[in-house]
């Protein structure tokens, strides 16, 4: 059964290569501009550096408003797991149930395993 299957193994840190953290939220910060997931102890290291306005990978500019939604939604639209989920739990946030859990459920049908989470969490609001 699908249902009983093993996760498919965790990712690694792309700059120190180790296991990322089951808890990727407080451990870990998603960059839109790479759609990579940096662990905190290399983001620690990029900021000791004098780098905290780049991204540790692509050294890519930090963005926010306007230009970051842009970059997302060129990450969804490449289908990335970690923009739908975190669409989708802004839309939650919203209240918009069916945008969240269309989104969510794109991001665990990919493999991410805290959207599964994250659709478990959005069910009684649905």
């Amino acid at each position: 059964m699908a249902l009983f299957a093993q996760p498919p193994p965790r990712e690694d840190c792309p700059i120190c290569f180790l296991e990322l953290p089951l808890q990727l939220t407080k451990q870990t910060k998603y960059y839109s501009c790479c759609g990579k997931v940096i662990c905190l102890g290399c983001i620690v290291a990029a900021e000791d550096a004098g780098v905290c306005d780049l991204c540790p990978f692509c050294r890519a500019p930090n963005v926010g408003g306007e230009e970051f939604t842009l970059r997302m939604n060129k990450r969804i639209e490449a289908n990335d797991p970690e923009a739908l989920s975190a669409r989708g739990k802004e839309e939650a946030q919203k209240g918009n149930f069916d945008e969240a859990m269309d989104l969510l459920h794109r991001s665990a049908d990919l493999g991410l395993c805290t959207a599964h989470y994250s659709l478990g969490c959005a069910y009684p609001n649905y």
